[in-house]
């Protein structure tokens, strides 16, 4: 049966509508992902200190986000309370993996330890660090942006002598700090600063402990 002229004109059309969506759908979602933007965390590691405050060795358990926080996409709370993933804007890693190593390299370069070691070594060891990080977002209120980190610390002595407390320091860490403006990119470096005060007062809370710690057992 022989198709009428128009008719095959109009499917020809029909067809060619089709394909063009379909390409245009594939080449919408290549360019969606050539356009995500992937984010990390770095900073300039402390200068490295040559004496150790203790002759022992810690180990940097890996920190743990709570499973409220969104693993893959940077959040951005709103001022009407509601939160939204900004989806072209991704963790390059698991939050919780740069910061863990972030901080293992800096307590590595503050010398407070012999030696310092993340939970795959199998070194032994009488200090263990552990975090728990509750918040880790950007914020927008009253036409302003800030990036908020919450991180639980804790930190424990397993030889502590026979009744002592083996937990040495139990903190929660909360910092706001402004953004720059609204953009995603923005509210990434305000979080990065915030990781970076969070390192530095860490250090310092954990050599305090360490004070108290070595004037309590020559008691």
């Amino acid at each position: 049966m022989k198709i009428p002229k128009r008719l095959s004109l109009n499917t020809a059309r029909t067809l060619f509508l089709i394909l063009s969506m379909f390409f245009l759908q594939v080449g919408c979602a290549l360019t969606t992902r050539d356009a995500i933007t992937y984010h990390t965390f770095n900073y300039p590691s402390p200068p490295t200190e040559k004496t150790s405050v203790s002759p022992d060795t810690l180990m940097v358990y890996h920190f743990l986000l709570d499973p409220e926080i969104e693993m893959h996409t940077l959040a951005i709370s709103c001022e009407k309370g509601s939160e939204k993933s900004i989806l072209k804007h991704r963790w390059q890693e698991n939050p919780a993996d740069m910061i863990t190593e972030l901080v293992l390299r800096d307590l590595k370069a503050s010398g407070l330890f012999a030696r310092t070691v993340d939970q795959l070594s199998t070194a032994r060891y009488r200090y263990a660090l552990e975090g728990l990080i509750r918040q880790l977002q950007g914020e927008i209120k009253n036409g302003k942006a800030f990036a908020r980190l919450v991180i639980e610390v804790s930190l424990m002595d397993f030889d502590a002598p026979l009744g002592m407390d083996k937990s040495l320091m139990r903190e929660t860490y909360r910092f706001e700090v402004p953004s720059v403006d609204s953009k995603p990119e923005s509210i990434v470096a305000a979080l990065n600063q915030a990781l970076k005060d969070f390192s530095t007062r860490l250090r310092t809370d954990i050599r305090a402990a360490l004070d108290r710690h070595s004037a309590k057992s020559k008691r």
